[in-house]
């Protein structure tokens, strides 16, 4: 990530400037920061809508086919719920941070910094198909000080 928000790494190896469709990244949360500030208290949610129909509506004409989400974890819950969904949203991140930390110290926080570096171009995080085999892997008995398996108490 350093080294794509440097600008040192290829356009093709750059997650950043990757496009979604006929889309880039940057664009797209451009586009959601935008949503989000339109409507703060509710997000889009609170009117029905979804990004692609504020999308469309934001880029009326445009052939290319419209995300579908924001490509951001923060910013998705922004769009969705507004800003009480951005402050749940780093709430929620930030009691992940103290559970690995209080579980596993810093080997339970090294499982758990991948998956939220992938979030800044993605929003699976609250998804059970990634959450919960996150919390499994923090949750497993990683200090090194604890009996392992097979070994001598």
């Amino acid at each position: 990530m350093v080294l794509s928000l440097a600008g040192a790494l290829p356009e093709r190896l750059n997650p950043l400037a990757a496009e979604v469709g006929t889309v880039r990244r940057p664009e797209i949360w451009r586009a959601a920061l935008e949503m989000m500030l339109e409507s703060p208290l509710l997000g889009l949610s609170g009117d029905g809508r979804s990004f692609a129909d504020a999308w469309r509506v934001a880029h009326e004409g445009s052939a290319s086919e419209p995300p579908v989400h924001a490509h951001n974890l923060w910013l998705e819950f922004g769009v969705r719920y507004g800003v009480p969904g951005v402050v749940g949203a780093v709430l929620g991140t930030a009691a992940l941070v103290a559970f690995a930390w209080r579980r596993s110290r810093w080997r339970g926080v090294a499982v758990l910094v991948p998956m939220l570096v992938m979030q800044v171009a993605d929003a699976t995080l609250f998804t059970a198909g990634v959450l919960f085999p996150l919390m499994l892997a923090i949750s497993a008995e990683l200090r090194s000080d604890s009996p392992r398996a097979g070994s001598p108490c």
